[in-house]
């Protein structure tokens, strides 16, 4: 049952998402928020059956229901059926395994991306080394990885993603998927709001904050505080803070942590990130 695809757009066309641990279901929960009808495959019946009949993935992602386009696939040629993308994302160790299990199911024009992180426990080799080992270089491909966190993809919190592909095309039409911007305050992704819709509306992304001359406050409470991490998740950390403290500006300590604890990054930064945001908090109250 081989897969087809009928060009180079992918929006609002058929995405499967093969996996569904904590990552693949807040993938498939994105890509169904930005349009695209979705399959969701699970290798686990059972697991499978609790999604289909409560719409929610309760082992991984409890918190988050399922929107409407997402459809739970138990037979993995029928999610992988059309597709016009097809998103691994499975553990490491079972990425060969998958891999050499769906071959046969592709069509010569067949995009797949994988979101597998880590590498092969027997070889050493990376996703992209096992990719190529199953399947050759005759099909389009792509890597998609962080920084972010499933918890809050799933949630549609502010996050970042990353897209890489030897194919320019297939690569941007995949990323407007997998942005998030904020629209009067509120965590929106940019592909699934007309443009109609936002017009005089506050539309601002973390860059749009403020400038290296003129910081926003919160940057700039960062800055003071010396709260620089890797990245992974200060963009989110930043603007889930600001949102919360524009909704309410007398929010508690308490309340700015629940606000924060999907985002809010466990590394030797915590503390100094926590001082930023209460300067900034106080500053808001004042």
């Amino acid at each position: 049952m081989p897969v087809t695809n009928s060009g180079n757009d992918i929006a609002r066309e058929p995405v499967a998402v093969l996996g569904a641990g904590s990552w693949g279901t807040a993938l498939a929960i994105q890509f169904a928020r930005a349009g695209h009808p979705t399959r969701l495959w699970s290798r686990n019946e059972a697991d499978a059956a609790q999604m289909i009949a409560e719409r929610h993935n309760r082992r991984y992602l409890p918190d988050v229901r399922f929107p409407d386009r997402i459809e739970i696939h138990r037979e993995l040629a029928a999610a992988v059926k059309d597709a016009a993308a097809i998103i691994v994302a499975v553990p490491s160790h079972s990425l060969r395994a998958l891999l050499t299990q769906l071959k046969p199911m592709l069509a010569r024009n067949a995009r797949l991306a994988w979101a597998t992180k880590g590498f092969e426990l027997d070889t050493g080799k990376l996703p992209h080394q096992v990719a190529y080992d199953v399947l050759g270089d005759r099909y389009t491909v792509a890597v998609l990885s962080g920084p972010t966190f499933a918890r809050e993809v799933g949630m549609g919190l502010p996050t970042a993603m990353t897209i890489a592909s030897p194919d320019a095309d297939f690569a941007a039409h995949m990323h407007p998927s997998l942005t998030t911007v904020h629209v009067d305050g509120a965590a929106v992704r940019s592909c699934v709001t007309p443009v109609s819709t936002v017009v005089g509306k506050d539309i601002v992304t973390l860059e749009g904050l403020g400038t290296p001359e003129k910081p926003h406050p919160i940057q700039k409470a960062f800055v003071d505080e010396q709260a620089m991490q890797c990245g992974f998740c200060l963009s989110g950390v930043i603007l889930t803070a600001k949102a919360a403290l524009d909704l309410n500006p007398k929010a508690t300590d308490a309340q700015l942590r629940q606000a924060l604890a999907t985002v809010l990054c466990r590394c030797g930064t915590q503390t100094r990130m926590l001082k930023a945001i209460n300067r900034y908090a106080k500053e808001v109250r004042a």
